[in-house]
């Protein structure tokens, strides 16, 4: 019986995605795969790095900080849940442990409740305004960034330009409340859609986090592969849909053909 050639897949970006594609792909058994990543490590947004618990960096026992993605928002039926359980990570439940940690200033003072107040407030005022763009802004085919809301909030809300504009510890807090949304979506608020702000839907369950990072679920995910089926440092300059087996060019890995191409990049 004539063995069957196996299909030849590129998946473009190592990170979570694009590493689950590849060991899915190769776990069918018909695929042979290549991972192209463009940074020099894998992970894509997601990035543990491990910090000394000392200052002095004698401590043994380094502590494991999520410099990239860090969350898992809804843990019942997530897929992802399954998967670190499947490296070995364990995990902080952020509501049982109640994890909001204090927040500081510029000069390391932690900032009040009462200092809070106002912040929040005018965050939220933020938030009405979005929402109430949203389906005009659908309706006529129109968007803008955040980055556009936030300065228009200014120009409408002396009070919320005050704010925004103050170099004290409510001015920080409201920019923060404003950087902690491009934490969230990893994606600055010049890129992120007015029109579409928060057009999704959150699984059930709680929010973990990794008790050793994300690089727990990255390892596993890298040790399903032979070190031959991926490549770092290898960005993608083009790719060339127009004949029936797509082929890619890398500045490092020259120019590959392969009968499919999978993307798992945003850009």
């Amino acid at each position: 019986m004539e063995r069957q050639a196996k299909l030849k897949v590129i998946v473009i970006g190592a990170g979570v995605s694009g590493l689950t594609t590849a060991t899915e792909l190769k776990k069918s058994g018909l695929v042979d795969v290549l991972v192209l990543e463009a940074q020099d490590r894998l992970g894509g947004r997601t990035w543990t790095v491990d910090l000394p618990e000392s200052p002095n960096g004698e401590n043994k026992n380094p502590v494991p900080i999520d410099m990239g993605g860090a969350w898992i928002h809804g843990v019942t039926g997530n897929p992802l849940i399954a998967r670190a359980v499947e490296a070995g990570a364990t995990f902080h439940d952020f509501g049982e442990e109640n994890l909001i940690p204090p927040i500081f200033d510029v000069d390391g003072n932690s900032i009040t409740d009462a200092q809070k107040v106002l912040p929040e407030k005018l965050f939220e005022r933020l938030n009405e305004y979005i929402v109430e763009m949203k389906p005009l802004l659908k309706e006529e085919g129109r968007d803008f960034s955040l980055k556009e809301a936030v300065k228009r909030m200014c120009e409408r809300d002396v009070q919320f330009s005050d704010c925004w504009n103050s170099i004290g510890a409510e001015g920080q807090l409201l920019q923060w409340l404003v950087g902690s949304v491009e934490s969230f979506y990893a994606c600055p608020p010049s890129d992120l859609s007015v029109a579409y702000y928060d057009d999704w839907k959150m699984l059930p369950g709680g929010d973990y986090l990794m008790k050793n990072g994300y690089s727990t679920l990255v390892r596993h995910l890298a040790s399903l592969l032979s070190p031959f089926e991926w490549r770092l440092s290898s960005p993608i300059k083009a790719i060339d849909w127009s004949s029936p087996s797509p082929s890619s060019s890398s500045s490092s890995s020259g120019r590959r053909q392969r009968r499919q191409i999978t993307v798992t990049t945003e850009r």
